[in-house]
């Protein structure tokens, strides 16, 4: 496994390697999870059919002891779920189980899981006093969601931006290589595309973590993407871009952090606040100075 936290979110710290490990393969697949204890728990915003989901996924892992002690998995509220050995084999075989599922889930086409699901909650995708009062964007089941994107499309909901057909980018049938396009996210509309243009820069805590990126308008959405003038990359760019993503996700995955860029956002008085950039980064730069990670 590789190592989760770098960036120093206490948020997500955990002292147990067996714990530590579950946790990443969890979060890797797009759950939102984090340490409890020594055990494990459905964090805010979780979609309904995330716990269900999870559970299917790990029901089978075979364990090599009955005399164990075991990692619960609790759901959003701290009720128990169902139990994991806290054994290496058992976990291994977990993490097995999670990556498998990344690689075998667009065969079964969940996509379009429910269009209710891709509407921009209460109308902010039209009006800027929805929008920038909007507690959290659009909430999306895993099973929907392209892996490689899936936990920064729910964090970025945590901070109130709302989503639609994102995409980790996938190899061409026909194409005779075995590139993938630049994984993008796309987002609900003008509001919310300027809103996670900041997060996705300014407003991450480190900024080792601001890659090259460009905005486009497509269809009428504003779009994110990772690598600037680069439509294909080569499978270790690819996986190198995913892994970006994910630590992304990572540095951003603190509902505390989440609620004090909300409170920001809703401060504004005036749509020209979010869109011009002068105003924007003077006005967020000086907030974001008194939001110390040791502090959240």
């Amino acid at each position: 496994m590789t190592d989760l936290f770098p960036f120093n979110n206490p948020y997500l710290e955990s002292d147990n390697d067996l714990q530590r490990q579950l946790l990443e393969a969890i979060l890797r697949r797009g759950f939102l999870m984090r340490p409890d204890g020594s055990n494990l728990r459905f964090d805010t915003n979780t979609h309904p059919d995330d716990p269900e989901y999870l559970q299917s996924l790990l029901a089978s892992i075979p364990t090599t002891s009955r005399d164990i002690t075991t990692i619960s998995i609790l759901t959003e509220n701290g009720d128990p779920l169902f139990d994991v050995p806290a054994e290496q084999a058992t976990i291994d075989a977990a993490c097995k189980s999670l990556a498998d599922d990344v690689q075998t889930i667009r065969i079964r086409g969940f996509y379009w899981y429910d269009p209710e699901n891709h509407n921009a909650p209460n109308n902010s995708l039209y009006t800027w006093d929805a929008f920038k009062t909007l507690e959290f964007g659009t909430m999306m089941p895993v099973a929907a969601l392209d892996p490689g994107v899936a936990l920064l499309v729910k964090v970025l909901a945590w901070h109130g931006v709302g989503t639609i057909d994102s995409c980790e980018g996938h190899g061409w049938r026909r194409s005779g290589d075995d590139k993938k396009d630049t994984p993008h996210i796309s987002f609900l509309g003008e509001h919310h595309g300027q809103w996670g243009r900041f997060l996705l820069g300014e407003g991450l805590p480190n900024p080792a973590l601001r890659p090259k990126h460009e905005f486009i308008d497509d269809r009428h959405m504003p779009r994110w993407k990772l690598v600037d003038k680069q439509t294909r990359l080569e499978p270790a760019e690819h996986k190198l871009a995913l892994d970006v993503l994910f630590r992304m996700a990572i540095c951003l995955m603190n509902p505390k952090h989440a609620k004090s860029m909300r409170e920001a956002k809703a401060a504004f008085k005036h749509e020209i606040d979010l869109s011009h950039p002068d105003l924007l980064f003077t006005r967020m730069g000086c907030y974001l100075e008194e939001v110390e990670w040791d502090e959240i």
